[in-house]
């Protein structure tokens, strides 16, 4: 996802599983999505632009999206789907609910995707199985959730631009690199159980407790002098409780506190020979570079008040205060040789903390329509990755939090079941950015300095006008700037639109189901890519990018339903992310002409 930022890999997203953290901040994974239920139970997905409510703490930046499972009922149910497409596409998912005494019910699902890639060396592999149990009663209810996934996925390589335009189907890995060897694996297992008591008129007390464990590991193909093996084991134990309370009228006051404690076991090993001669005089060393444990601790307290003044104004105010701790152990020592291709950091601990405020104002104009305002202050901390592994040249150094103040004005309203819309426009500065590369006299460090603004307009709305037809339609603008790459200032960054930032992006839906046919609904869609920048120099764009897809669903019988799709219709060539980096343009081309499709059925 890209919501309201530039393209980034870093951890300005806080991904939830029904309303649990799917990762710590001591590891960030872009990809932790696939660890979530939504190709397994899909219960649906919730999105909060912009930083979160004074509920949510670090990560919680661009955007708060957590998938939801599906819950369990009180009645026999469920659905079996079989699916398959080009390129070696395969799914298959099943799940069932019911009721298993006057008080609990349940639902266990299970699915398997896979696909052999359409490039070389990028097909994946993902299996996962999830189990939910609800008790409740008339004053508690208490929601169980397991699940647990293993993900493998073939490593290919970005494309200089002569093979992305050439030859987009190569894998793009250096020729010292192993395709059998580039992989990259995660199991993900992870139990919470949400208990919700409620103490007494309008009162209430929530706690989750959740433990987590995420094993991973994946080949450097980007180092194919020496393709080091990365693993890492994250292993959490984490509690989530709030208070509830309306201790006066048309108002509801939460009083929360959010703990986690995790530990980081992470190595880093060479199995090829040592290799001298890296940049010159470097040497990498065979065996294991990186040897650490992080034992991450984090105590967040926050109170968030909502409140009706009259029967318009309705105010909502929050604070929340975090308290971090990264204790590092290194296990292999401080590097040694002023040649060696690493930097290990000798032992230490790492404090680190940050208030957020938050206040929302909405103005309800009608039932159906309301005009808001926002703002919120959010940060992230950095990860364990950013601080402990390093390279030649650069020595120890400390971070703070990179923060973030968010303003954000709106209108959105809707007519019955005719049509629904939302405008809004927001501008967030960043400040104490984290900036790599930066020199000094004992060597180059990462340090806080950079400032950055992100500014945008967004669209988008539905219309029903009858005769089975859906119209859809969203549209962002955006006005991205790097205010100041370094703390001095005077870079010739400075003032420019940060890379992978599009101009435009934009969505537009038709769909219809035939009044005679209703058992038949078509959606044919329209993807706006806009240009964006490569470099944060701004020499070269991308093009403008247009894409097509349809998809259509036929219900044969009220159990049995067939489904399919092709996405980018009309074959388009074009870049799914471009960036220079290190002075090389990288480029990943996005799929071709895809056409995939599946059988379900529901009882």
């Amino acid at each position: 996802p890209s919501i309201r930022m530039p393209l980034t890999y870093d951890n300005y997203y806080l991904y939830l599983q029904d309303g649990v953290p799917l990762q710590s901040s001591l590891s960030y994974k872009h990809s932790a999505l696939a660890f979530s239920s939504a190709l397994t139970s899909d219960g649906g997905m919730e999105i909060l632009k912009g930083p979160g409510t004074a509920l949510y703490g670090s990560d919680a930046v661009a955007a708060v999206i957590n998938v939801t499972s599906r819950e369990p009922t009180r009645e026999a149910s469920g659905r079996v789907r079989v699916g398959g497409g080009m390129f070696g596409a395969r799914e298959v998912r099943a799940e069932h609910s019911d009721r298993l005494t006057d008080e609990q019910s349940g639902r266990v699902a299970a699915a398997y995707e896979g696909d052999d890639g359409w490039r070389d060396n990028t097909g994946w592999e993902r299996v996962q199985g999830l189990a939910r149990h609800r008790y409740e009663t008339a004053a508690t209810r208490v929601d169980t959730i397991v699940t647990a996934t293993r993900f493998r996925t073939e490593m290919a390589g970005p494309l200089d631009r002569a093979t992305f335009e050439n030859d987009p189907t190569s894998s793009g890995l250096q020729p010292g690199v192993d395709p059998a060897a580039a992989v990259e694996t995660a199991t993900y297992a992870r139990l919470s159980s949400a208990v919700q008591q409620r103490l007494g008129s309008g009162l209430s007390l929530e706690v989750t407790p959740y433990v987590r464990r995420i094993d991973s590991s994946y080949l450097e193909v980007w180092a194919p002098d020496t393709t080091p093996l990365d693993t890492s084991v994250t292993e959490t134990l984490g509690a989530l409780a709030r208070l509830r309370s309306r201790p006066w009228s048309a108002g509801e006051l939460i009083l929360g506190v959010d703990g986690e404690s995790s530990r980081l076991a992470y190595t880093s090993e060479q199995t090829r020979p040592t290799v001298t001669g890296i940049y010159g005089a470097l040497t990498s060393y065979q065996g294991v570079n990186y040897d650490y444990t992080v034992d991450y601790r984090n105590i967040a307290p926050y109170i968030q008040l909502q409140q009706m003044l009259g029967e318009h104004l309705l105010i909502s105010a929050g604070l929340r205060y975090d308290q971090a701790r990264y204790d590092y152990r290194n296990h292999l020592g401080p590097t040694t040789d002023p040649d060696d291709f690493v930097y290990r950091p000798a032992s230490r601990v790492d404090d680190f903390h940050q208030a957020s405020p938050k206040l929302g104002v909405t103005y309800l104009l009608t039932d159906e329509q309301s005009l808001f305002g926002r703002y919120a202050h959010g940060f992230r901390l950095p990860t364990a990755a950013s601080l402990y592994n390093l390279g030649h040249g650069q020595t120890a150094f400390t971070l703070t939090p990179e923060r973030f103040d968010s303003y954000e004005l709106g209108y959105k309203g809707r007519q019955e079941d005719l049509a629904d819309w939302e405008l809004d426009g927001y501008w967030v500065e960043s400040r104490d950015g984290i900036v790599p590369g930066v020199s000094t006299a004992a060597g180059e460090i990462s340090a806080n300095g950079g400032r950055r603004r992100y500014r945008g307009l967004e669209a988008g709305g539905n219309l029903r006008p009858g005769g089975g037809i859906e119209l859809g339609a969203s549209y962002a603008h955006t006005f991205h700037r790097i205010v100041q790459w370094l703390s001095a200032g005077d870079d010739p960054r400075d003032g420019h639109i940060p890379q992978g930032a599009p101009e435009n992006l934009a969505n537009g839906r038709i769909a219809w189901r035939p009044e005679p046919l209703p058992a038949l609904r078509v959606e044919v869609e329209n993807q706006w890519l806009g240009q964006w920048w490569i470099d944060d120099e701004n020499t070269e764009q991308t093009p403008n990018v247009v894409l097509w897809n349809v998809r259509a669903s036929y219900q044969l019988s009220r159990r049995w339903s067939i489904d399919g799709k092709v996405l980018n219709l009309f074959d388009r060539h074009y870049a799914a992310t471009a960036e220079n980096s290190y002075g090389a343009d990288n480029f990943r081309p996005g799929a071709p002409f895809t056409a995939a499709g599946g059988m379900e059925a529901t009882w």
